[in-house]
C-alpha cells in the first residue's frame, strides 16, 4: 500500500536555445559632408521568422539612438550632427525571447568639410570721396551641407587687405571704411574656412 507515503517528482525544464541572428548596417551616403543628413539602416535576420526588439546605434562607445525593429526586421536612424572626421558606427540588436543578440560589423562613416559660399554687398555704391562705406559679407553652407559657418572674413581692395572681421551667428561679417580714394576699387571678401567648412571667395565687387 502507498497510503501515507509521498512521492517526489523532479521535473527538469530545459531553456530553449535562442535562434542565432545576423545584424548588418548600411549608410545612405558615405562619405558625407558636415551638416548633411545621413541615414543608418540596420537589418536583423534569423531563421524561422522576423526578430523583434530594438537596435542600439553606437558611435564608438557612445549611444546615438535606440530604435525598435519594424515588421521587416529593420531599424533606421538619421542624423546631421556628425563632426568632420571618421566615425566608427555599430548597430547592436538586443535580442528577444526567441532570437539572440548580435552586432554588426563596424561601419566607418567619413564626414568631410562642407563647401561654403561667400556673397558681398556694399552699403553705398557709387560713393563720394570720404564717405563711409560698409562692406558686408555673408557666408553660407552649400547643400548638401548645412549650418552656419564660423571663422572670419578678410576684405581686400585688389591685393591690399582692408581688414579682417569675425563671422557672427547669422554668418555675416562687416567692415566699414571712409578711406577709399577716388576711382574704381576691386573689392573681394575671403572666408578663412573652419574645422567644418571650406574656404570661399566672393565675386568681385567694383566700388
Amino acid at each position: 500500500s502507498f497510503a501515507g507515503s509521498t512521492a517526489t517528482l523532479d521535473q527538469v525544464v530545459n531553456q530553449t536555445s535562442l535562434v542565432e541572428t545576423s545584424t548588418s548596417l548600411v549608410s545612405s551616403v558615405n562619405p558625407s559632408v558636415f551638416g548633411q543628413v545621413v541615414s543608418f539602416t540596420a537589418s536583423v535576420s534569423g531563421e524561422g521568422g522576423v526578430p523583434s526588439g530594438t537596435v542600439t546605434f553606437f558611435e564608438g562607445a557612445s549611444v546615438l539612438a535606440s530604435v525598435a525593429l519594424d515588421s521587416a526586421g529593420q531599424a533606421g536612424f538619421a542624423t546631421s550632427s556628425l563632426a568632420v572626421g571618421s566615425h566608427s558606427v555599430t548597430a547592436v540588436y538586443g535580442g528577444d525571447g526567441v532570437y539572440a543578440t548580435s552586432s554588426s560589423t563596424p561601419l566607418t562613416q567619413v564626414v568631410s568639410k562642407a563647401a561654403s559660399s561667400t556673397g558681398l554687398v556694399s552699403s553705398l555704391n557709387p560713393s563720394g570721396a570720404g564717405a563711409s562705406v560698409t562692406f558686408t559679407a555673408t557666408v553660407s553652407a552649400v547643400a548638401p551641407g548645412s549650418g552656419v559657418p564660423t571663422g572670419s572674413v578678410e576684405f581686400f581692395d585688389g591685393e591690399t587687405s582692408l581688414g579682417t572681421r569675425p563671422v557672427d551667428s547669422s554668418g555675416q561679417a562687416g567692415l566699414s571704411t571712409d578711406e577709399l580714394s577716388v576711382g574704381s576699387h576691386d573689392v573681394t571678401a575671403v572666408y578663412s574656412g573652419s574645422t567644418s567648412f571650406e574656404v570661399s571667395t566672393s565675386s568681385l565687387l567694383v566700388q
